[in-house]
C-alpha cells in the first residue's frame, strides 16, 4: 500500500474551495470560520490513489476531521488513524455528514459516536 504524505496548505486556497464547492455541504461556515481564524488546518493528502484535502483541529489531544473531500480517501484516513499528522493526537473524531466519509470513517475502525442536528434560534419572527 503506498503511503500518503499530508501537506499543511495555506487558507483560503483556490484548488482546495473548488474541490468542496463539488461537495456541497461538506465544509460548513462554521468550519470556514475555523480556517479563517487559524484554530483549524488545511491538508493536502496524496498518494498515486488518493487526491484530497481535509480539515482538522486539535482539541486538546484528540485531532477532529472536520471536513474531508477528494479521491481514493480511504489510505488518507488509515493513515491519520495510525498517527500520519504527528503525534500530537492520541484519538479522533470525525465529523460528518457526507455518507461517503461515514462509510471510510467505519471501514478504518472509527465507532459510531452520535447524530448531531443543529440549527438556528427563531425568536418568533
Amino acid at each position: 500500500m503506498e503511503k500518503v504524505t499530508f501537506t499543511p496548505v495555506k487558507w483560503p486556497n483556490r484548488e482546495a474551495v473548488n474541490q468542496f464547492t463539488k461537495t456541497p455541504g461538506v465544509l460548513c461556515r462554521e468550519v470556514m470560520c475555523e480556517l479563517d481564524s487559524g484554530a483549524a488546518k488545511l491538508w493536502l493528502a496524496k498518494s498515486p490513489i488518493t487526491l484530497g484535502w481535509i480539515v482538522t483541529r486539535l482539541e486538546e489531544r484528540e485531532l477532529v476531521v472536520c471536513a474531508a473531500t477528494g479521491t481514493g480517501m480511504g489510505p488518507a484516513f488509515r493513515e491519520i488513524k495510525a498517527g500520519g499528522l504527528g503525534d500530537h493526537y492520541d484519538s479522533i473524531r470525525c465529523h460528518t455528514s457526507n455518507w461517503r466519509v461515514e462509510a471510510i470513517c467505519q471501514r478504518v475502525g472509527l465507532e459510531f459516536s452520535e447524530v448531531i442536528y443543529h440549527g438556528g434560534v427563531n425568536r418568533g419572527r
